[in-house]
């Protein structure tokens, strides 16, 4: 029988409900000095939508395998939304998430390159997020 640490529970009890398992051949992996997730398999990837920013922001994937995303707005009273773009400017995805609110989207990315994702709600006259840096983007190879 083997016996574990508390530390040890904690750390796979955190993976379990996040989502993600670490280490060589998971389906996942996270690098976390790069905020950078690894998708291997046709998955759902959460992006947790914050004040001003997605966790994470860093992404990579490969050319021509489906991409989902569960977007969770954890802001209070903040409209979100996950505008996506493709390498060369054209809009791929639009969608809203309104405050608790979790939307599923999914794209195959069809060429190589930097999409970049964001949000863009404004409220009156101040900055808009993406000018506060809620931004990300997808690296696919």
């Amino acid at each position: 029988m083997t016996h574990y640490r508390p530390l040890e529970i904690l750390c796979m009890v955190c993976m379990v409900i996040s989502g993600f398992s670490f280490g060589p051949g998971s389906a996942w992996s996270q690098d976390t000095s790069h905020s950078t997730v690894e998708k291997s398999r046709s998955e759902i990837t959460t992006i947790t939508m914050e004040s001003y920013a997605f966790t994470p922001h860093t992404l990579i994937a490969e050319i021509g395998k489906p991409i989902h995303f569960l977007l969770k707005n954890e802001s209070f009273l903040v409209p979100h939304n996950f505008l996506l773009d493709s390498p060369d400017g054209v809009r791929l995805v639009e969608a809203n998430v309104d405050s608790g609110d979790e939307v599923t989207i999914q794209f195959t990315p069809t060429q190589s390159g930097v999409y970049s994702f964001y949000c863009d709600k404004q409220l009156l006259f101040f900055p808009n997020h993406r000018e506060e840096g809620m931004e990300g983007s997808i690296t696919v190879h």
